[in-house]
């Protein structure tokens, strides 16, 4: 079946694959979909040709907040943190896409590893990677050698190609940061509304594995962030319910009409029909899976193998559709079926789905785009102003000569080891907690949690971590507090329960002002600024002689910390004091 109710045949299931270097061909036109299974050897596309799918999210206009003066490509690569070379690729391919998938984009940092990232596409539906003709001037490149055809979102050229150094944001085996630097041949395109899209050739060449459910892609050893989504009020997992009555007769077929709005144009989904029974099973509802696409009705195929008719009221949900991810393919499979003569409807029963406990609040439809995690939206006065940098760290604003203060340089040069450059937290001297237990405090030793491998390779990142900042040290101390890693946002936070040593901490009486206090100390001021203490609590010692009382346990051992840990009872109270 299409799932369309405009064309009957076998339907398209979804199986998964990734790039070429997992054994699947990339399909030539001239191959037709019924010898999809059959053993041939594609054949190559012109080499003169760039491929891309005519999808929606390819029409649909991203803005760029680029500095006008400071462009990155008319600068040295700038590196700075870990920093890992891939390998460069000998020449681009072409290739195809394979679906209609959800869009998928992933943060680059254009020729500098420590300017703001732009967010660029991750997208099979382009043979090779391309970038907006605009954009590139923006940044300060241009584009270079003979242009090549373009063949999938109208007849157009290319205006050539740019060779663009570009990092990412990932994570090593042991959950620490580097970035990942790739120099990469970016087709020019006279116009390409989503600026930037890294395609078949930057995702085969380096032998992507992109698991859009978890939001990570791996290359080599290497993780790194992807984010999927679709643009308007859709959702990639869509419950489809019928828009009108219908009967379902026994050792019958039906085209059940559905509510296929809230699918998102432009994406393939696979529908999969509930396998729904009545508590005697004299009703039992299936069917195969197939493709849907966005549509205000679709028809979904169901059978009813039982020995009772059933009546399906408007409203009733028969099916789940879930949108292709990057690396779904569609693959028909034939389906027999042998007509007869429709057995007259007796009275119909009451339906009964079968469903493993459905939650209502998953699958909500939230409005969304494709590119909901840009850092566009956060309000950054470097977008607003001309700026240069000092000394290769300091992102200073220029006057109307084109030059920076120089009281604020100066004050910047002077105070150079303020700044934690090198991404260690300071140390405050002539300060320290303490930590005042109650009258009647008993504070116990706790054993460790149990940890799988997935928790302890972060675990041991981050204790040896806090070694080398030497905020903690090895401990025996007769108490312990258990180890927790939580997962947030996508990363493992490592966390210590202290409820047990807060419950029995003397708490600080009114430690922050109040409101009205904060207002009348801002009342009449019109300019103000904000200094953020990296790590602040870590830059708090702990007095020496209540360390003991923040001694944690893991499979590393006993340890305490000797500077303020997090979660720790009154500590934003002292950090505010």
């Amino acid at each position: 079946m299409r799932g369309d109710g405009e064309e009957i045949g076998p339907p398209l299931g979804l199986r998964p694959h990734g790039a070429l270097n997992r054994g699947v061909p990339t399909l030539h036109p001239a191959i037709e979909e019924k010898n999809v299974d059959a053993e041939s050897t594609p054949l190559s596309s012109p080499l003169a040709e760039l491929h891309i799918a005519d999808r929606a999210h390819f029409h649909q206009r991203k803005h760029f907040n680029l500095d006008p003066i400071e462009k990155p490509l008319q600068h040295p690569t700038f590196r700075y943190g870990n920093i890992v070379q891939l390998n460069a690729l000998p020449a681009t391919r072409t290739g195809r896409g394979y679906m209609n998938h959800v869009p998928l984009t992933v943060q680059i940092h254009v020729n500098s590893s420590t300017d703001a990232p732009v967010s660029s596409l991750l997208d099979t539906g382009a043979s090779l990677s391309t970038i907006d003709a605009g954009l590139l001037e923006r940044l300060g490149g241009r584009p270079e050698g003979e242009g090549m055809v373009v063949r999938g979102i109208g007849e157009t050229k290319t205006l050539g190609y740019a060779t663009v150094a570009f990092f990412i944001e990932a994570r090593d085996v042991r959950d620490k940061q580097v970035f990942l630097e790739c120099r990469h041949d970016l087709h020019v395109l006279p116009s390409f509304a989503p600026g930037i899209c890294l395609g078949r050739d930057f995702i085969d060449g380096h032998n992507l594995t992109i698991s859009p459910a978890r939001g990570r892609a791996r290359v080599q050893s290497y993780t790194f962030a992807v984010n999927e989504q679709v643009k308007g009020p859709y959702a990639t997992s869509v419950e489809l319910h019928t828009i009108e009555p219908i009967d379902v007769p026994p050792d019958t077929n039906v085209w059940v009409p559905v509510d296929a709005s809230s699918l998102a144009p432009g994406v393939d989904y696979c529908a999969h029909p509930r396998l729904s029974a009545t508590p005697d099973e004299s009703v039992r509802l299936a069917g195969p899976a197939g493709l849907i696409t966005h549509k205000s009705q679709r028809h979904i195929l169901l059978g009813n193998f039982g020995t009772t008719s059933v009546h399906l009221a408007r409203g009733t949900i028969v099916a789940d559709a879930v949108a292709a991810h990057v690396g779904d393919v569609a693959q028909s499979s034939p389906h027999a079926f042998t007509l007869g003569t429709p057995a007259p409807v007796p009275s119909a029963a009451p339906l009964y789905t079968a469903t493993a406990g459905d939650d209502p609040l998953e699958g909500v439809a939230d409005p969304i785009d494709a590119f909901e995690l840009d850092d566009d939206s956060v309000l950054d006065p470097r977008h607003d102003a001309a700026t240069t940098t000092i000394d290769d760290h300091f992102r200073v604003g220029v006057g109307p000569d084109g030059r920076p203060p120089p009281e604020i340089v100066s004050l910047l040069r002077r105070h150079h080891q303020a700044f934690a450059l090198d991404g260690r937290p300071g140390l405050v001297t002539g300060a320290e907690i303490s930590i005042k237990l109650q009258d009647d405090a008993n504070l116990r030793p706790e054993p460790p949690r149990r940890a799988g491998p997935a928790k302890l390779a972060p675990m041991d990142a981050a204790i040896d971590q806090l070694l080398e900042w030497d905020v903690i040290e090895p401990s025996d101390s007769p108490v312990s507090f258990p180890v927790l890693m939580v997962r947030q946002y996508g990363k493992w936070r490592f966390c210590v329960d202290c409820r047990q040593l807060n419950a029995n901490t003397v708490s600080d009486r009114y430690p922050l002002p109040t409101i009205d206090s904060v207002f009348q100390t801002l009342s009449g001021k019109s300019v103000f600024s904000s200094l953020d203490a990296i790590r602040g609590y870590h830059q708090l010692p702990v007095k020496e002689s209540d360390r003991w009382k923040t001694a944690f346990v893991c499979h590393r051992g006993l340890f305490e910390y000797k500077t303020v840990p997090f979660g720790l009872k009154n500590a934003p109270a002292v950090s505010n004091g």
